[in-house]
């Protein structure tokens, strides 16, 4: 089964964020709110391959909206560039 957001309507999403990560570091960025994050990485070796880092700054993105939306149901739309990341957090 694939991941697929052919369909998504933005507009309704409570919150968008871009995410993306490379060996030396990870990033996320919400538009709406202009405010971003960054984690240099100064031993990747230490924390595995690339596919580690990428679920780590999804999950740094997950944390991070749960700490400023309110209680109750949301739309969280997360923009990343690996679709092995989306499969794992789909499949959860």
């Amino acid at each position: 089964m694939h991941a697929r957001c052919d369909h998504v309507d933005h507009t309704n999403a409570n919150l968008i964020i871009f995410c993306d990560a490379c060996p030396q570091g990870l990033r996320f960025y919400c538009p709406s709110l202009n405010i971003g994050f960054c984690s240099q990485i100064s031993d990747t070796c230490q924390l595995g391959n690339i596919f580690f880092l990428e679920a780590l700054y999804v999950t740094s993105a997950l944390a991070w909206a749960m700490s400023i939306l309110s209680v109750g149901p949301h739309w969280l739309l997360i923009y990343m560039d690996s679709m092995d990341t989306v499969e794992l957090f789909h499949v959860m």
